[in-house]
């Protein structure tokens, strides 16, 4: 987007270098000491730490859409997405990054009547379409649907 960092407009590259004015929310003595104790040194390691960065995609790193990090990363970050509101205007992959996987979702049931729960649950809890828990699952779409449907019922009575 920009040749040099510097000149990105939202980048505090240039505040955390002493080539701006550190807005009040930017914390670069925290950030600077990450690179070393004295200053001119922690300036130039950090230089050289955003040059090492050049060329370099965060893009296929990324996970469920936004989370940038290991896998153990985001496996830490799904009880705290758990807990909060699935937005719509998030794109799919975003909205389900807390999702457990089928394979979670699946694992340990040994009965029916379990599974048929974890079916609703996959379902209308969380989102996983009529073929992906037919695929997983073994059974056809439409036996998948009519279980959903049936155990839905059965919560609704």
């Amino acid at each position: 987007m920009v040749r040099r960092v510097r000149d990105w407009p939202w980048s505090s590259y240039r505040a955390i270098v002493d080539q701006a004015d550190c807005p009040e929310f930017l914390t670069v003595d925290w950030i600077l000491s990450q690179f070393d104790s004295e200053r001119e040194n922690a300036i130039c390691r950090y230089r050289q730490y955003v040059r090492q960065g050049r060329g370099m995609s965060v893009w296929e790193e990324l996970r469920a859409g936004s989370l940038l990090g290991s896998k153990q990363y985001v496996e830490r970050l799904r009880p705290l997405l758990r807990e909060k509101h699935l937005y719509p205007e998030f794109c799919k992959r975003e909205r389900f990054a807390a999702r457990p996987s089928l394979e979670e979702l699946f694992a340990g049931v040994s009965d029916k009547a379990t599974r048929n729960e974890r079916i609703h649950e996959a379902i209308r809890l969380y989102r996983y379409t009529l073929n992906e828990v037919s695929d997983y699952v073994g059974l056809m779409y439409s036996t998948i649907s009519m279980i959903a449907k049936r155990v839905n019922e059965a919560k609704q009575s």
